[in-house]
Formats: C-alpha cells, structure tokens, sequence
C-alpha cells in the first residue's frame, strides 16, 4: 500500500554509497508520535538503524489511515534499509508482509 507522504524523508547522516549492503544483522528501532485527524492520523516516524557504532535515522511524515500504522511503520524501515543498501534477503522477517 502507498502511504501519503506529507514531506520528503530526512537522512542522517546523509546517504553516501551503501553502508549496509554486507550486513545481515541490524539492530533497529523506531519512535512515533501521531495527530489525529478525523479517520486518519499524521505520522511522525523516525527510524534508527544501528551497525556496530554507526547510527543512521531516517525522519518521515505521513497521513495515513488509523488502521495501517504498523504497516506503515514496517514499509518505512524496509525502504530505510534498502535506500543504505541492504540486500532484502537480509532484512528480518519479522519486517516483512
């Protein structure tokens, strides 16, 4: 499902190469803080992936429906890991649809 971006993704530190692309465990977390409007909410996501000891965030806005937040939330840490090159055979299945 496509989720309605209310802006464009922040990186930090900002994308250069791809950092993750021989890595099979990552750590990550994540942090939320919602608005309700009416039957949907506004999301803000931020994203944090952690390799040894780099740290690489991911901020995001999106107006989603209240029922897809956990979908949204998973989409969102898949697309970071594979905008740092994360191979999808790598990502934890427990992201996955």
């Amino acid at each position: 499902m496509e989720f309605q971006k209310l802006e464009d993704a922040v990186y930090i530190p900002k994308i250069k190469g791809s950092p993750l692309a021989d890595k099979e465990h990552i750590e990550f977390n994540y942090y939320l803080h919602t608005k309700t409007h009416g039957n949907k909410v506004d999301l803000d996501l931020t994203t944090k992936l952690c390799d040894n000891k780099m740290e690489y965030k991911c901020k995001s806005s999106y107006r989603i429906p209240m029922d897809q937040i956990e979908n949204c939330v998973k989409a969102n840490l898949i697309d970071h890991m594979r905008t740092l090159g994360m191979k999808r055979k790598n990502i934890p299945k427990s992201l996955m649809p």
